[in-house]
């Protein structure tokens, strides 16, 4: 569809495939902020977001000829992988000469399944400047191999040990580009995270990059090491999208807001100072042996109505195998601290975890039904790619398949894609 030798009418198009099980529809902050390092480089950027608005094949070769790009960015979960894979084929059985480029956990932790799959190159981990870099050599018709963070099927071993290129200064990153996306449509839609959100007028946000938890079933691509964004810049986002959106609360998204309390509850200070009358909560977790009583009154008092805890299990041998690095009567002791202050409380279980028996997962329901929770939920373990728990069930033969679509909180009737003794 795109002209045969014509210039480019749009340096890149970013987008976030359909899948049928999404659990929220927010502005994806990934892709907005790759978006937002794109723009103040001086490159024209657009973002489709075909979770929010599903296409049709026409309408998406009808999208894709308007913006003519030279170069498709498509981000995806693993359980969404399969729609980014046939998205990427048939973007290039109609436009061979786009580059198309893959990110995300998934693409991080397998690059050689996407280049196999369409996709000329993969960046790996926190992209936004390998993804610049990218764009920058393809639109001068430079070679892409020998940039950091960014794998292709020519990349020498050199580069991909460089891959993990962090973001050192948060504050230096622009804001996530979520003007480019039909945020009015999201408020509509009303899908946000979890199901005690209160306002549809909601937008995600992260005020840290990295975690140092060493959890056996999760792997993260921005590293074991927390960067926090100053809480003068957090506040800053939070106050443009209050003027700008008419925002009436947040979802705060990080992996560890609450592991640095001087960062947590300076941001609380920070929000009260400016008057900014917003609320928040953790819907992706907190948690909960970081919190102290002193943080639970900043927090209430700024506007937090709701937090929720990867408790995970109630067997201490449970929490053991999955390197929780804490105890059933810590966890116990802070739900009843958090719901003395007044919180909705809401928290996660696991079930699966090699070298889990019967009566650990029937002393995790004893333990859950024993807390005071205003709601809960119960997963099966995911052997994830990158993560310990596929590694053990690789090793042990306790993986039955790696469809990734079934690799989904969402999916029912629940299917273990592991199975041990």
């Amino acid at each position: 569809m795109q002209p045969t030798g014509g210039d480019p009418l749009l340096d890149v198009l970013l987008i976030k495939p359909d899948f049928r099980n999404e659990i929220a529809l927010m502005p994806p902050l990934g892709l907005c902020s790759l978006a937002a390092v794109l723009r103040e480089n001086g490159l024209s950027v657009a973002i489709k977001d075909y979770a929010l608005q599903p296409a049709s094949d026409r309408r998406m070769a009808s999208d894709i000829n308007e913006f003519s790009p030279a170069v498709i960015g498509i981000t995806a979960t693993t359980p969404s992988i399969h729609s980014a894979i046939s998205l990427a084929r048939f973007i290039k059985e109609q436009n061979p000469d786009i580059h198309l480029c893959a990110g995300g956990v998934h693409a991080s932790n397998r690059p050689e399944e996407m280049l196999q799959s369409g996709f000329e190159s993969v960046c790996i981990g926190e992209a936004e400047y390998s993804f610049l870099e990218l764009t920058k050599a393809i639109i001068k018709k430079k070679s892409v191999e020998d940039i950091p963070g960014v794998i292709t099927k020519n990349t020498n071993k050199a580069v991909i040990n460089s891959q993990w290129q962090h973001v050192e200064d948060l504050d230096k990153l622009p804001f996530p580009a979520i003007d480019l996306l039909p945020v009015d449509e999201y408020f509509r839609r009303k899908r946000t995270y979890g199901v005690i959100t209160r306002s549809p007028r909601v937008l995600p946000i992260l005020t840290t990059r990295g975690c140092p938890s060493r959890c056996t079933f999760c792997h993260s691509v921005t590293g074991n090491r927390i960067r926090y964004r100053s809480s003068q810049n957090v506040v800053d986002e939070i106050e443009i999208n209050v003027q700008k959106y008419k925002i009436r609360e947040i979802q705060i998204l990080d992996d560890n807001f609450a592991f640095n309390r001087e960062h947590a509850i300076s941001i609380c200070r920070e929000i009260r100072k400016r008057n900014l009358n917003i609320q928040f909560w953790f819907p992706t977790g907190i948690r909960e042996d970081n919190l102290d009583e002193e943080m639970l009154i900043e927090l209430r008092q700024t506007g937090c109505y709701a937090l929720s805890f990867g408790l995970e299990s109630g067997s201490q041998k449970g929490l053991g195998l999955m390197r929780k690095n804490k105890t059933v009567a810590e966890m116990k002791e802070k739900v009843l601290l958090a719901k003395k202050h007044g919180f909705k409380v809401t928290a996660g279980f696991l079930f699966g975890t090699p070298g889990e028996t019967l009566a650990d997962m029937e002393q995790t329901i004893e333990f859950a039904c024993s807390l005071p929770l205003d709601s809960l939920n119960f997963q099966i373990v995911s052997p994830y790619p990158g993560t310990e728990v596929r590694e053990i069930a690789e090793r042990n033969g306790y993986l039955i398949h790696s469809d990734w679509e079934k690799y989904d909180t969402t999916w029912a009737p629940l299917e273990s894609a592991i199975e041990t003794e």
